[in-house]
């Protein structure tokens, strides 16, 4: 138990029947300023890259796709933008994005996967579009990363459930922004130093310089939305970012002595625990065994993890790959 009394102090899980993780006063105004700071460059950033399309050549167009990308993309109240006759599967999807649901495991993995298939179709995209290597190996570091967060959570955090969701969208938020954001720039800034801000536009002369004429053609398409299936990618990932900053601060309740914690977020009602406390068997009128809702949970934790060990195994075949790909060098020609 990480146990301590410090205003700097390190994070314990609050109790069996709490899914908080308790911090000290001082400690849980740092991370809410910091999470709300993160979510608010995340929110300035489409901005900026549309007064990029307006003002770097033949990226106009893109500027209709980004609006309509953001306008998915902003946060709404607990996600909630369906109509007041939802089916309770959709309902029951939208409760199983709050980091508080029992379910909320399950969703992760989808989540995972979801974003998985993304950066692998990205890395492929970007193995001969880009041709600074040490892009390359960061996108694929990103994708093995992916795979492994959430095994490598558990084994650092044991059984504590709140401190292994916190430390999962920790790790998520990261991703998503090094790739929404770090990522991108690093790739524009070179650009945005070449641009003639006199005339809005490059220097004719690198027009004709044939090394920079193939790198912009290869990198503009990736840097900018340029399909449809480009503005999915991007709402996507906007989203995930948007639910880890949501998600966070729900985690933390507030230590105020050794008797009284102030909570930010819902109290569980039951234990943590997936699995239902055993009040023994019920029978039907035939005599047989009602446990349906405890096999089905049981299975949805075996398939959980099963989902979690191909992730991990598809993380170290892409490692695998890189690296014999690595090893052979690039082509000299």
């Amino acid at each position: 138990m990480w146990a301590s009394s410090a205003d700097s102090g390190p994070l314990q899980l609050h109790s069996a029947t709490r899914l908080h993780v308790l911090v000290t006063r001082r400690v849980y105004r740092v991370l809410w300023l910091t999470v709300l700071t993160v979510h608010l460059v995340c929110t300035v950033y489409p901005w900026l890259i549309g007064f990029l399309y307006l003002i770097l050549p033949g990226t106009a167009p893109g500027v209709l796709d980004l609006v309509y990308v953001y306008q998915l993309a902003v946060p709404q109240e607990r996600f909630r933008l369906v109509a007041a006759g939802v089916t309770a599967t959709a309902r029951a999807v939208i409760s199983a994005t709050d980091v508080t649901n029992r379910h909320f495991d399950a969703f992760n993995l989808v989540r995972e996967i979801i974003e998985t298939g993304i950066l692998s179709w990205q890395a492929y995209v970007w193995s001969y579009r880009v041709g600074q290597g040490w892009m390359n190996n960061a996108l694929i570091a990103l994708l093995v990363l992916n795979c492994w967060s959430t095994p490598m959570a558990r084994l650092v955090t044991g059984s504590a459930v709140g401190r292994t969701r916190l430390l999962c969208l920790v790790i998520n938020l990261l991703l998503d922004v090094t790739m929404y954001i770090v990522v991108p720039v690093t790739l524009v800034v070179p650009y945005l130093n070449e641009l003639d801000s006199s005339i809005h536009d490059f220097d004719p002369e690198l027009t004709y310089t044939d090394r920079w004429l193939v790198r912009m053609l290869n990198e503009w398409p990736i840097l900018f939305i340029s399909s449809n299936t480009d503005g999915i990618f991007s709402f996507f990932i906007a989203q995930s970012i948007v639910l880890a900053t949501w998600s966070i601060p729900r985690l933390f309740s507030v230590s105020v002595n050794a008797d009284k914690t102030q909570s930010f977020g819902p109290v569980i009602a039951e234990p943590v625990s997936l699995l239902p406390r055993d009040q023994g068997p019920t029978r039907s009128a035939s005599g047989l065994s009602l446990q349906r809702p405890r096999a089905a949970i049981s299975l949805l934790n075996t398939s959980i993890r099963f989902g979690h060990h191909l992730l991990m195994l598809w993380g170290l075949v892409v490692l695998a790959v890189h690296l014999h790909a690595a090893s052979h060098g690039t082509n000299p020609q």
